[in-house]
């Protein structure tokens, strides 16, 4: 229910970022085959697609892709309702995304190690992830959680709080308000720390670099946002 409340917000709560789309397309050979894996709304898909490369998004959540396909006027974008651990059924790419810390809503390490290698293995030669979450390094240090910047903007507002619990897991709670209205969510997440995230590309076939934003900087544990992994078939 609540993510399907946020589907209404979403690209106020999630604009676009040039900076990410720069990034990722700059990695990416010409006319590459994509796979963007819980694309949200579809805004990295489109622009990708814009920029020549065939692209195939994905979203758990109906909603989301409904709206992804009224902002895709021309077509460009096969747009697609499903799990991301069924993405052997989709083709095969030059490149797969997963952008947005979706990866922390997988429920077990087994999951993500298999969503890992199902990547892998739909790849083609010399084919390339792109995944980014939070930087969990940072926020497990914190026992008493962090709250992340407040996303929106007047009239929309999105808050994040992450609080790591006992048994090593995180406490996703988080507050939208809009048009008058408010609502409350609180989820488990899974933390994915950086020598885990590295151990498990690497355990699978994929040389790894990490960077701590979108602007290219090496990852920092104590110090960046986020976590960016660039997977390369080794």
């Amino acid at each position: 229910m609540f993510y399907e409340v946020l589907s209404r917000y979403y690209d106020i709560v999630f604009p676009r970022n040039q900076s990410a789309e720069e990034f990722v397309r700059h990695r990416l050979p010409r006319g590459a085959a994509v796979a963007d894996a819980a694309c949200g709304t579809g805004t990295m898909a489109l622009a990708l697609a814009a920029a020549g490369m065939r692209c195939t998004a994905v979203d758990l959540e109906p909603e989301m892709i409904r709206q992804a396909r009224q902002k895709d006027t021309q077509g460009m974008v096969d747009f697609r309702v499903d799990n991301m651990l069924n993405i052997r059924n989709w083709g095969s790419f030059d490149a797969i995304l997963c952008l947005g810390n979706s990866l922390s809503h997988l429920d077990t390490r087994d999951e993500l190690r298999q969503f890992f290698a199902d990547s892998r293995g739909t790849l083609r030669n010399r084919g390339r992830c792109i995944y980014q979450i939070v930087n969990y390094d940072r926020i497990l240090a914190v026992p008493e959680g962090i709250d992340l910047p407040t996303l929106g903007n007047n009239d929309v507002v999105f808050r994040r709080r992450y609080v790591p619990t006992e048994t090593g897991g995180i406490r996703f709670q988080s507050r939208l308000e809009a048009d008058g209205q408010s609502w409350d969510h609180e989820i488990a997440l899974q933390p994915i720390e950086s020598a885990v995230f590295r151990r498990m590309l690497e355990g699978v076939g994929f040389s790894v670099e990490l960077f701590g934003d979108y602007s290219g900087r090496p990852y920092n544990k104590n110090s960046s946002f986020s976590l960016i992994a660039v997977a390369d078939i080794g």
